[in-house]
């Protein structure tokens, strides 16, 4: 009798550990379907995803307005590709016009990207930075 008891003692400790691991398998399903900043509310990370091609914009113009003359004043994204890079960086192929050249023209560069301390995009290498 009283290893019968033991059997079944093993059977529910067995089910319960597979319960619990299936909620932990559908738990984690969930938050990876869930949209880049859904992810990074629920997880409690900074990180809200990739950064957009605003932002690639607005960090672009910040840099411009430091560098001068080694950025194009004229230059416009209009396309990004972004994948994750190293320390919340991220590489990304960007497609951008000059809109003092030709606007049919789509030129290629890639640049990396890092999100600063103010949460702003800051550009770190990249989109045509012009040699001395």
């Amino acid at each position: 009798m009283a290893q019968a008891s033991w059997g079944q003692g093993l059977r529910r400790t067995r089910y319960a550990a597979a319960a619990a691991a299936l909620i932990a398998v559908a738990a984690a399903a969930i938050l990876m379907l869930r949209a880049p900043g859904e992810r990074a509310a629920a997880s409690g990370t900074a990180d809200a995803g990739p950064p957009t091609i605003m932002d690639l914009q607005s960090a672009y113009d910040r840099a411009a307005l430091v560098a001068g003359e080694l950025h194009d004043k004229d230059l416009k994204i209009v396309g990004a590709d972004c994948h994750p890079g190293m320390s919340g960086r991220y590489t990304c192929e960007v497609g951008f016009v000059k809109t003092d050249y030709d606007r049919t023209r789509v030129f290629l560069d890639a640049a990396l990207v890092e999100r600063g301390a103010s949460k702003d995009w800051t550009l770190m290498r990249g989109l045509c930075r012009r040699l001395l």
